[in-house]
């Protein structure tokens, strides 16, 4: 199985100035990974040799994203870049990839951060001779209404300069939404959030098959599609398992990249956009790194650090830095 890994440094999101949290949807999200106790550790250090073995590898195997993730779509028909999210540098990068992927023939961006039933609104801003960020805004909030971060905004202005400023006779960049309508109405308390069958009531009769059949349309189709999502809508061979009291109880429903793996096997591929993981003690816990902390040691321990490198991820490699 082929797995890819871009790492870079961390760095935050801005707002939109406009977007006001309210305070009934501070608890929500805590079970979003944002929870203000919660820290990283710093990696622990590496040896010398270890430091000499990685450097050398990299320099074989490393590449610049922009061309890492170019080079991916002459085997592939699906790329996706899976986000840890609220990292700003992420969101930026997907929006740098935009118009030199489409320029090579990737004419389909697909993401989570809007809804198929805002697919409408999605094409008229598209379209749109002028640039509509009060729109753009609203697709977005739409989405989820704390999701109040700009650079996704930007994201979808790229988009529309790409499509405004396009030859006549070139293919325009068609933008995918792929999330759900969700009724959050369902939620009335903080304990709502971890129950299976109030969920099920605000997703109604859909899941992440429904985000799928976008991209598999489209491929159908002959396109080549990028996808942003967050790194959990992304797995492919992996089943997300779910976990109560540190227990394995079941696997959860196949997500997005597992449905795309399932129809078209090889053709998809995930790149995960390097970030720390959430442990086996739940999203509210601290995070780890990933590897053991190994690769950030590393790039921290470089005299040009950082710096953004893509390369594939292989069974063995990982053994090995797992062994040190």
């Amino acid at each position: 199985m082929r797995t890819t890994v871009i790492l870079s440094s961390v760095s935050a999101l801005r707002s939109i100035s406009s977007f006001v949290l309210l305070c009934m949807f501070l608890v929500m999200l805590s079970g979003c990974g944002e929870n203000a106790s919660q820290q990283l550790i710093d990696p622990p250090a590496i040896s010398d040799d270890l430091q000499a073995e990685l450097e050398a590898w990299l320099d074989d195997n490393g590449r610049n994203p922009d061309t890492y993730i170019a080079s991916l779509f002459s085997e592939h028909d699906v790329v996706i870049l899976g986000e840890q999210h609220r990292i700003k540098h992420d969101v930026e990068f997907v929006a740098s990839m935009l118009a030199p992927l489409h320029a090579s023939g990737v004419h389909y961006f697909a993401t989570e951060f809007a809804r198929r039933s805002d697919q409408p609104l999605l094409d008229s801003l598209m379209s749109a001779a002028a640039w509509d960020e009060s729109l753009a805004r609203e697709i977005i909030f739409r989405q989820f209404m704390a999701w109040g971060y700009q650079e996704y905004v930007d994201i979808l202005h790229e988009a529309w300069r790409i499509n405004k400023n396009r030859a006549d006779d070139t293919q325009p960049l068609r933008v995918l939404a792929l999330n759900n309508t969700m009724d959050f109405s369902y939620f009335k308390t903080e304990a709502d959030w971890d129950n299976d069958e109030i969920w099920a009531l605000v997703m109604g009769d859909q899941t992440e098959a429904d985000w799928a059949q976008v991209v598999l349309d489209a491929v159908r189709g002959g396109g080549k599609v990028l996808v942003h999502c967050g790194i959990h809508h992304g797995f492919t061979t992996y089943r997300q398992p779910v976990v109560k009291d540190g227990a394995f109880v079941k696997f959860g429903r196949p997500r997005m990249g597992n449905v795309l793996r399932d129809s078209l096997d090889s053709a998809v591929v995930t790149v995960y956009l390097h970030a720390p993981w959430n442990t086996d003690a739940g999203y509210n816990a601290d995070f780890i790194h990933p590897a053991g902390g190994r690769l950030d040691a590393f790039m921290l321990a470089r005299d040009d650090r950082p710096f953004p490198v893509g390369f594939d991820r292989s069974e063995e490699h990982t053994s090995e830095l797992q062994s040190h």
